[in-house]
């Protein structure tokens, strides 16, 4: 097919079996450097358990971060400190296969315990919890720490703590967990540079081929599919247009059915995973013809701001601070302050913390990964810019997208 390439199998690939079939991943060394934190902290706070649950594919970070598993469905996993892991996932009811933590397809895993649970069928929430309860006592877990438990399913948590009530503590571990999450291996870096690759070869693959006549939802199809052809999954395609004069904002599938005409504005949002299930994500606008002068300008604005932001993202700093600084940045230019987020951590996750956001605790270390992506709006242009970066020991590197940052016009 044209465009079409080899994907990148990652450093993991088997010749047998689910992993086989993976598109990538990482390595098992990679694997135990999870594990071995996860262990030391165990250790020094006294936990028998730690105990994750997944939600939806494009936000499954705890689980995946620590098995590599990735499904539509939840996956519930307890982590112990000297044994392999107990995973509960969907299947066939009630089954259980043991395991010895070698296992090629399930790397670290002890036991697989499968329910025929759905989400949007209430009486069915109660069947993981159920053998994660048993499995717990069966440990004899008297401290158990909670991965995200503010985002876990309510009943979930409620029927644990229940069950549990007098012969177990819990403790919530997220903070530890979501640090290690947020500083990034040198397999991960090189993992999320191969991500940002792929999408701008994807966006370079779109220029030559949009069109007037297309529809929003075929740009971002052809998006999709060449990111398909490389490996690609998961994840946001936005695609929003507009005529002279009207912003383009970014649109959801469904509201993707507007015809393109020349002279009209595009804006794209390529934020698709790598084969290895890496999120990053790049943002240009594209006009059908000649831009007018106030979306240039718009973008030139959020060009700057882009680059105000990387100026504060030293390591040290409170991402609470630089969050204020840039909203000061733009209202003493006369422009709308910043109250959904425009900076954050990508991982696993496609929003991972540390967000540069007021209510954001951590600081800014070396490793972490940053996607940026300040918008301005006016009456008659949104204007955005987005890309990632890698935090070295002064700050932010180069920019890990290639792909110009322009109004490209066709």
């Amino acid at each position: 097919m044209s465009g079409s390439k080899p994907v990148n199998t990652g450093s993991s690939a088997a010749t047998s079996g689910a992993r086989a079939r993976k598109l990538g991943g990482v390595s098992l060394a990679e694997l135990e450097r999870r594990w071995n934190l996860l262990r030391d902290h165990m250790a020094e706070r006294k936990l028998d358990a730690l105990v994750a649950v997944s939600g939806h594919e494009n936000l499954s970070g705890y689980v995946r971060w620590m098995t590599e598993s990735l499904s539509v469905y939840r996956h519930v996993v307890i982590f112990y400190p000297n044994r392999p892991m107990s995973v509960i996932e969907h299947g066939r009811a009630n089954e259980v296969r043991v395991l010895d933590g070698n296992d090629p397809d399930k790397p670290g895993v002890g036991e697989v315990v499968t329910v025929a649970e759905f989400p949007s069928v209430h009486y069915t929430q109660t069947y993981e919890v159920k053998f994660a309860i048993d499995i717990l006592k069966r440990g004899g877990c008297r401290t158990i720490g909670l991965l995200g438990r503010d985002s876990m399913p309510h009943g979930f948590v409620r029927s644990l703590e229940e069950a549990l009530k007098g012969t177990a503590a819990f403790t919530d571990e997220t903070e530890f967990v979501d640090h290690c999450k947020a500083i990034k291996s040198p397999e991960e870096i090189e993992l999320l540079r191969q991500t940002a690759q792929m999408q701008d070869e994807v966006f370079a693959q779109l220029l030559p081929r949009i069109r007037p006549g297309m529809r929003d939802f075929e740009v971002a199809a052809l998006v999709q599919h060449e990111g398909r052809l490389r490996g690609g999954y998961a994840g946001v395609l936005l695609v929003g247009s507009a005529p002279p004069g009207v912003p383009a904002f970014y649109q959801p599938d469904y509201m993707q059915g507007r015809v393109l005409s020349k002279g009209d504005h595009i804006t794209v949002l390529i934020e698709d995973s790598g084969p290895a299930g890496y999120f990053q994500e790049v943002a240009r606008t594209i006009v059908l013809g000649k831009a007018d002068p106030e979306l240039l300008e718009a973008f030139d604005a959020a060009k700057r701001a882009q680059d105000y932001t990387l100026s504060l993202c030293k390591p040290g700093a409170l991402c609470s601070d630089v969050a204020r600084a840039y909203n000061s940045y733009l209202t003493d230019r006369g422009l709308a302050p910043e109250r959904r987020v425009f900076a954050h951590g990508q991982g696993y996750d496609l929003v991972e913390r540390p967000l540069i956001r007021e209510d954001e605790t951590m600081r800014i270390e070396p490793a972490m990964a940053f996607a940026i992506h300040p918008a301005v709006v006016t009456s008659s242009s949104f204007a955005v810019v987005c890309d990632n970066y890698i935090v070295g020991k002064e700050g932010p590197g180069p920019c890990l997208h290639k792909t110009e940052k322009r109004v490209f016009e066709v």
